[in-house]
């Protein structure tokens, strides 16, 4: 189990956090040498055309809530320092309106990602195991549903107006940007592209736009990012790294309690089956 999910190994997470060289943190973070609802703001692209008093919404345009003047704000493009990311799976219920099935965050793909139901990933095959099911396999359609994504946390810099077209300057606010479809590859690259140059995430900065596509009549934005400058890791930077992994701990603590729980009751269902199985044989 790696460090993300070790709940109890949160002082050596924090030993190496303000102690470690900068090697030690790309181990830590997951970057190769060669996250319950948190409470920081979410990073995404907007795609409502309007708010609940009838305001005018850019859509294709990134949106973060400024929690300084409890207004989501809207810009074009935003510069993006990431300091952590994660994996996670989950699937949406649309008729409950929520998430029916989480994982725990992990920092690689080959990790266990123990999940709300008692199993993992949320059920998700492999890439061989989805590829030879029938195109009308219902179990395909199951598939769809689970998504990955990449929990990235970092710094938010933006210029950028409110609904009503107000203009705000926000820096360094503290974000969580979920990363999944389109962009999921776009991004992977470009943090792929810090790790070959040995670089820890939180040195860079990244300049983050949309790219409209479309596809049948459907339109939709991915993200394109580009570097656009560099900063030094800083005492500051690394309680903000320390308090990142804190909420992906948080996060992960309730994903494995549910997790035991799911597990227990499959198992005392189990075994009320055998012995309903044995009293018929009897």
């Amino acid at each position: 189990m790696n460090e993300l999910m070790m709940l109890n190994d949160s002082q050596s997470l924090s030993d190496v956090i303000k102690g470690g060289s900068e090697q030690d943190l790309q181990k830590l973070l997951g970057s190769e040498p060669v996250g319950p609802q948190s409470s920081l703001s979410r990073l995404s692209i907007n795609y409502n055309t309007e708010d609940e008093n009838d305001n005018t919404l850019p859509r294709g345009f990134y949106k973060i809530y400024d929690p300084e003047s409890r207004n989501i704000i809207f810009a074009e493009n935003v510069r993006f320092r990431p300091f952590i990311r994660t994996y996670l799976y989950r699937v949406w219920d649309n008729e409950d309106n929520q998430y029916s099935c989480r994982t725990v965050q992990c920092k690689n793909m080959g990790d266990p990602f123990y999940d709300t139901s008692g199993g993992e990933k949320c059920g998700k095959l492999d890439r061989k195991q989805i590829d030879s099911l029938a195109n009308d396999s219902p179990v395909l359609i199951q598939q769809k549903n689970i998504k990955c994504v990449q929990a990235v946390y970092g710094l938010v810099d933006m210029e950028g107006k409110d609904a009503t077209n107000e203009e705000y300057t926000l820096e360094n606010v503290p974000a969580l940007w979920e990363v999944k479809g389109a962009s999921f590859i776009p991004v992977s690259d470009w943090l792929k592209s810090i790790d070959k140059e040995k670089k820890l995430y939180a040195t860079v900065v990244g300049k983050l736009e949309t790219v409209k596509q479309k596809r049948g009549g459907n339109q939709y934005w991915i993200s394109r990012v580009t570097n656009s400058g560099t900063k030094n890791f800083t005492k500051k930077d690394r309680e903000t790294l320390e308090m990142f992994i804190g909420e992906i701990l948080a996060y992960n603590s309730e994903i494995l309690e549910k997790h035991a729980e799911s597990k227990k009751a499959m198992d005392e269902g189990d075994i009320d089956l055998l012995e309903t199985l044995d009293a018929t044989a009897a």
